[in-house]
């Protein structure tokens, strides 16, 4: 699955920067999004989220990490961890632009993928994957 948008925040490039950057302000407002956990200062996280599906809900733990950070302009991200019956990948971009006093354009992307934790062999029988 991918996923990508625009959106211009009302706020100058750097406060922008600090607050997607800053995982306590983050965990505030993003939808599932139960709590960050600082591994590593300013690089790595772990985060609970539960995310549903009609009556179904799923809650998950994740580890986090930054990529290449090019403060305040752009930064990769990275998460994996254990779903129920699988593990899940997700990588994502984000990019900030200047525009001098009128706010502050971003752009994002991310991509999620789903990794079945189990298989079945050339006869049939179910083989366990290690994914941690």
């Amino acid at each position: 699955m991918k996923l990508d948008g625009e959106m211009t925040i009302q706020a100058d490039q750097q406060r922008v920067w600090e607050f997607l950057t800053d995982p306590e302000a983050i965990s505030q407002c993003a939808p599932g999004l139960e709590s960050m956990k600082i591994i590593g200062p300013d690089k790595q996280f772990e985060a609970t989220a539960a995310l549903g599906f009609g009556t179904v809900k799923v809650r998950f733990v994740t580890g986090v990490r930054w990529v290449e950070p090019d403060s305040p302009n752009c930064a990769k991200v990275t998460a994996h961890g254990p779903a129920p019956g699988s593990a899940a990948e997700v990588n994502g971009e984000m990019r900030l632009k200047d525009s001098h006093g009128g706010g502050t354009p971003v752009t994002w992307s991310h991509g999620a993928w789903d990794h079945p934790q189990c298989c079945l062999t050339h006869d049939g029988k179910r083989q366990q994957e290690d994914y941690e």
